[in-house]
């Protein structure tokens, strides 16, 4: 549609071209080598198969994020003695030197960094600032887009250049221009012969060129001894590999990544960085892929060490932080180390991220302030907006901020399944269960074998009573996963929706098949909780002598592989004494609840003690009732502290959040007091829409059976029909003999008689 012909697109393939552009945030005209398969080709090669809600939803993230109104970004201050170095043009005609040319840059970054003489914007931090002003994946930084990125920073100076060749005379031309007034400065050039003569003499040499034109006096200059070979390699094709290496590094092109840093230390295994991010490309990969990759990663890190000295101090120091990660598992140095490069290094985001993942789980203010410093670098970075999202759901339980931040997740990684995933647990906290499924779902079409994701959706089908779907996700969890953990997971998960449904006979063979799978004879945790489990489903089922005999085996057994689990204790306690009191054991009940009150005093971790609270207030309030002091045991229901589910996505985490199966402690209290009405609000409580709000605990349907007999004494007989029928339809597979299920079927008949 341009007016002028030559600037139209001159074929499909050109626009298509611009349109993986758009997607990949490059800019128009970019001609880019196919590497994997975008949303756009998959949606061709698919033939449209994606649900256009899911596409719907990517898009309009985008739209919404890139539409925000923006603030006009301001001139940061000024830095003293700061300069930019971008990208190096290749005039030689040969497209094989590009390479080259890219490498000019970061070999002058490197050394100017060493020679801590002035303030370096390093490659890393132009890319940050590339990605605020919605340019990804920039591999060539222009003029303009440089005095932007100076702009934004605060540097004083740009450096410009250019690579050309005469023979085997190979010469680079520099030019520094002020930001401010964009004058030119100064200029200086280099020659030599060779290839090798870059990293061997020229570099050092523009380094110095560039140290005095910035105003540094000549004798420190001297002083600092620019010899880029001994901090970097002396082998300019390694040098190649190592930045094509960082390039897929960087796009999370794992594979890709090793590949190229391995072929940089073919060609210098003296190659300190190459082995640093290959150690770190090891370990990213082992977070988001899984598999045993360990030893390689801790090759990686060694050899990283061995040959520390060949590289520039701000390197060291990072080999240094992660040697003591991983190979010294010294966590007091590792601290020390990353705060002495933050300090150093304040305007480099990465110590922030590993100090705010630090605190995450020990100091939430600490985590949040080191985090809220990425975002002062970089407000569109994707893991801090997770982190930060992460810690007001999970430890504040603010989650609207969470909700928030999962957001600006999403929006900044539209094609990704796990902003997706992130997006779907905050509103699913915030009793958006249907938006929290179709977040759930989202995320499965990017990555239909994510095993988090087919988790939750197994939960949360359950959750909003569609036990069909929640037993079907369970098989497809399990066919897709061919693990003995997805094995242990699906089969307790069976046994507990089994059980739930009062289905108990295939509730206990689908329990004792996970207790089969348990990899190693040795995991005492999980076979003694799978006991645990069985021993909740007869205390349900009413076989009072089988249960206490279960939870009598399992406890002894995982107190003595981890004695200081007092949680466990309280669990154990809180079933035996539910036990005394269906015997009609009172004093017995009454002992097991002053030893678990004994155990509250043990720890001073918030959380676990209002998890372990949890458990004695069930017990405290049926001791009560079975004393006959219902006003009491209303207040301590009413007053009870919320305890929110540990997570959505864990089988195990799950099943506990909902044992004992049925509280309904408090509506029976209203009905021991008398008051009928207050006991009937209490169940539609327990079986509304929005008990996200209140417990986030599935409903059992045994409410519906007790909510209908409460309606029939009210006499309002269509009321008590429709949960009738409600409860009979979720136990229509029931184990025979269940007396609910036969009065409800006696009184439904009643009811409908004319």
């Amino acid at each position: 549609m341009e007016k002028d012909r030559e600037r139209r697109y001159q074929s499909a393939e050109a626009l298509l071209d611009d349109l993986r552009n758009i997607e990949e945030g490059l800019p128009l005209g970019t001609k880019i080598k196919p590497r994997r398969a975008t949303s756009i080709q998959t949606l061709i090669q698919k033939k449209f198969l994606i649900p256009t809600s899911v596409v719907i939803l990517a898009i309009i993230a985008v739209a919404i994020w890139q539409l925000l109104p923006q603030k006009e970004v301001p001139m940061a201050p000024k830095i003293e003695n700061s300069i930019a170095v971008i990208s190096f043009e290749n005039l030689t005609a040969d497209k094989n030197l590009d390479d080259l040319s890219k490498l000019i840059p970061h070999l002058i970054i490197s050394n100017l960094e060493n020679a801590d003489l002035s303030y370096v914007v390093s490659w890393e931090r132009m890319l940050d600032i590339c990605k605020q002003m919605g340019k990804e994946n920039v591999e060539f930084i222009d003029s303009d887009l440089g005095f932007e990125i100076c702009r934004r920073e605060g540097a004083e100076a740009l450096i410009t250049g250019s690579l050309a060749r005469a023979g085997d005379t190979f010469t680079i031309v520099l030019r520094m221009l002020d930001v401010e007034t964009k004058k030119h400065l100064m200029t200086a050039n280099s020659r030599g012969e060779g290839e090798a003569s870059i990293i061997n003499t020229q570099i050092d040499e523009l380094s110095r060129e560039i140290a005095q034109g910035i105003g540094i006096d000549k004798q420190s200059v001297e002083e600092a001894q620019f010899r880029v070979r001994d901090v970097t390699t002396n082998s300019i094709p390694a040098y190649e590999y190592y930045l094509k290496g960082r390039e897929e590094h960087r796009k999370f092109y794992y594979d890709e990544a090793i590949s190229y840093y391995k072929k940089a230390i073919e060609l210098d295994p003296s190659f300190a960085m190459a082995y640093f991010f290959l150690g770190r490309v090891y370990d990213y990969k082992m977070d988001w892929e899984g598999g045993q990759l360990v030893k390689e990663r801790d090759e990686a890190f060694v050899k990283a060490k061995e040959f520390s000295t060949r590289s520039t101090e701000k390197e060291r120091l990072l080999i240094e932080i992660g040697y003591a990660k991983y190979i010294e598992k010294d966590s007091e140095k590792w601290l020390r180390l990353n705060q002495q490069f933050a300090k150093k290094y304040p305007r480099e985001k990465g110590a922030y991220l590993a100090l705010g993942s630090h605190y995450q789980h020990r100091d939430h203010e600490k985590a949040l302030e080191m985090f809220n410093k990425v975002l002062e670098l970089d407000p569109n970075d994707r893991r801090v907006h997770n982190d930060i999202g992460l810690i007001y759901l999970n430890v504040l339980h603010d989650y609207e901020k969470a909700r928030t931040h999962f957001s600006k997740y999403v929006a900044i990684n539209p094609n990704e399944s796990d902003p997706l995933d992130s997006l779907a647990r905050a509103n699913f906290r915030l009793g958006r269960v249907d938006e929290a499924l179709s977040n759930f779902e989202a995320a499965l079409e990017f990555k239909p074998d994510y095993a988090v994701t087919m988790r939750a959706i197994t939960y949360l089908s359950a959750f909003k009573e569609d036990y069909d779907q929640a037993l079907a996700r369970i098989e497809k969890y399990m066919a897709t996963n061919l693990t003995n953990r997805a094995k242990v997971e699906g089969h307790m998960w069976k046994g507990f929706f089994y059980s739930w449904l009062g289905r108990y006979d295939e509730g206990f063979d689908h329990l004792t098949k996970a207790k089969q799978f348990v990899e190693e004879p040795g995991s005492v945790f999980m076979q003694c909780m799978i006991d645990f489990i069985k021993a909740q489903v007869y205390r349900e089922r009413g076989q009072t002598d089988l249960s206490r005999k279960l939870n009598e085996e399992w406890y002894p057994i995982f107190k003595d592989k981890y004695p200081n689990s007092w949680l466990q204790k309280s669990r154990y306690f809180n079933l035996q004494g539910l036990l005394d009191l269906q015997k009609g054991n009172l004093e017995a009940a009454k002992s097991r609840l002053a030893e678990a009150k004994s155990l509250l005093k043990e720890t001073s971790n918030a959380v676990l003690k209002i998890r372990a609270t949890y458990y004695y207030n069930i017990l405290e309030g049926e001791v009560l009732l079975a004393e006959g002091h219902a006003d009491e045991a209303i207040s301590l229901y009413k007053n009870e502290q919320r305890v929110v589910s540990p997570g959505i996505a864990n089988a195990y985490a799950t099943i506990v959040h909902n044992i004992p199966f049925i509280r309904d402690q408090l509506a029976r209290a209203y009905l021991q007091a008398g008051d009928l009405d207050k006991a009937i609000k209490e169940y539609e409580r327990l079986i509304s829409d929005d008990r996200t709000q209140i417990h986030y605990r599935m409903i059992h349907p045994l409410y519906y059976y007790r909510v209908a007999i409460l309606y029939e004494q009210k006499g309002w007989e269509g009321k008590a029909i429709e949960n009738y029928e409600k409860f009979l339809t979720l136990y229509k597979d029931a184990d025979p003999g269940i007396t609910e299920v036969e009065d409800a079927r006696k009184r439904l008949v009643d009811l409908k008689a004319p």
